[in-house]
């Protein structure tokens, strides 16, 4: 049932995009784990027409789908759980950049703060726990942003660094 727009959630009802920035906002406030209640809690006698588990919590605890219906020996995914697979693949390419940074300061015996290099990649993306639903654009610059630093820690870290201090 909660929490409910405008915080990050996993209903139906909600943008698309909420799910796929959670592990962004996980990785910025250093959340390493997810606990959600459940992913394939079923509340009506059609899953299928009916998705409203709890009042105005559409699709809440439900990521998933059995598949039986349609002859899948299995469960049938969610856009909102791709999306939160793919935010995961994003939280990844940000650990891979701290890690980067970290592996640089190492190296060069400099001191520059990760976290602090980074804001300005997901600084437009959410405020607190209200993810920026009208951005989808702005999402999409951001994380070829983020792919264009990860990818400069492979080539050049000098110019991934000088990336980060100018944002």
């Amino acid at each position: 049932e909660s929490p409910r727009v405008p915080f990050a959630n996993f209903h139906m009802d909600d943008d698309g995009i909420v799910s796929r920035l959670v592990p962004w906002m996980m990785f910025d406030y250093d959340v390493e784990g997810m606990l959600y209640w459940t992913i394939n809690w079923y509340n009506s006698d059609n899953l299928w027409t009916t998705p409203v588990n709890y009042l105005n919590a559409v699709g809440d605890g439900m990521l998933c789908y059995p598949g039986a219906k349609y002859g899948i020996l299995g469960p049938i995914s969610t856009l909102r759980l791709e999306n939160l697979r793919e935010g995961e693949e994003d939280y990844e390419c940000l650990l891979m950049i701290e890690n980067a940074i970290l592996a640089y300061n190492a190296e060069n015996g400099t001191d520059y703060a990760p976290k602090e290099l980074m804001a300005w990649i997901y600084a437009d993306l959410y405020e607190g726990v209200i993810p920026e639903r009208d951005n989808a654009q702005g999402f999409v610059e951001q994380r070829i942003a983020m792919l264009e630093v990860l990818s400069q820690f492979t080539t050049n870290p000098d110019a991934a660094i000088d990336t980060l201090l100018n944002g």
